[in-house]
């Protein structure tokens, strides 16, 4: 790397602020009882609509057999319940992400109720509350549920490379790398096109920068998720990471190359669409363009 010693612990300290951001099937029963509408949400409050990946069930009150429901596209269906107790079960797999939320909740129809909004919130996997824990910075209350999702995962033989991955980012915020990157390695491993994590080793390559070896990867890393086709976002499963990001961490490994020319290419090809960036991207990509024009 041609740039500066003296300079080393300001890049450092630059790299951590930027790196570590319908219709009802009503199967019989109900009868001409109140309309209920039950309204799906996600743990974080978005609607679930209904369709791949979504299932629910009403049981119970005076239902002879279960009631298969499935939300429009806001996550809403109206189901006719006599006034009695009931038992709402759902299921929902965010097919991007491959991470199952469920919810298993009580509800009651009383007399005289008419489309009555009940919310059913899908919750509680140990993979969706580690990221809740990652998103409020607790890394390492994040592991223990992505390690309990992991051991669940695997004895499923479903999702444990998104448990890897995800043990990936929260072992490199903190300050892990190494299990960090042998994490990252098994998600890819089992899954050589998940984005979030060619985004994620390529944080961790930046940040440890041992070699120029780290940082030739971590540009083919990042370059494959900016040539992909669409946009890369990681939210809302974490931080506030965008493609312009991605662009601008493209610029500083060739800046740390010692590669001028392609860290000004980045940074006129991220230019345009800084704005959308994250703070700590924008932060990154004012610092470098100004290091460029001294």
């Amino acid at each position: 790397m041609n740039t500066p010693t003296s300079r080393l612990p300001i890049w450092e300290y630059l790299l951590t602020l930027s790196l570590v951001l319908l219709l009802t099937a009503c199967g019989g029963g109900g009868g001409g009882g109140a309309s209920t509408i039950l309204a799906f949400v996600d743990d974080w409050g978005a609607p679930i609509p209904g369709g791949t990946g979504f299932f629910a069930q009403v049981t119970g009150g005076a239902l002879t057999a279960a009631i298969n429901v499935s939300p429009d596209a806001n996550g809403r269906v109206s189901v006719n319940l006599d006034p009695g107790a009931y038992t709402v079960n759902a299921s929902y797999m965010r097919v991007a992400q491959a991470i199952l939320i469920n919810a298993s909740q009580a509800i009651t129809v009383a007399d005289g109720d008419k489309e009555k909004v009940q919310a059913i919130e899908l919750k509680d996997s140990s993979l969706s509350q580690g990221w809740s824990l990652f998103r409020s910075a607790d890394y390492p209350g994040a592991i223990i549920e992505f390690l309990e999702y992991e051991q669940r995962a695997g004895q499923a033989n479903v999702g444990s490379n998104n448990a890897n991955n995800a043990l990936g980012w929260a072992r490199i915020r903190n300050n892990n790398f190494g299990d960090g990157e042998a994490a990252f390695n098994l998600a890819l491993a089992a899954d050589n096109a998940n984005q979030d994590a060619f985004v994620g080793k390529a944080g961790l390559l930046l940040l440890r920068n041992s070699s120029n070896a780290d940082l030739v990867e971590a540009i083919t890393r990042l370059s494959s998720v900016i040539d992909a086709e669409g946009n890369y976002s990681s939210a809302p499963t974490h931080d506030h990471i965008v493609e312009v990001d991605l662009i601008v961490c493209r610029a500083l490994a060739h800046f740390l190359q010692g590669d001028l020319a392609n860290t000004q290419l980045n940074l006129d090809a991220a230019r345009p669409a800084i704005a959308s960036g994250s703070d700590a991207g924008i932060d990154l990509f004012n610092t470098l363009d100004l290091f460029l024009k001294n």
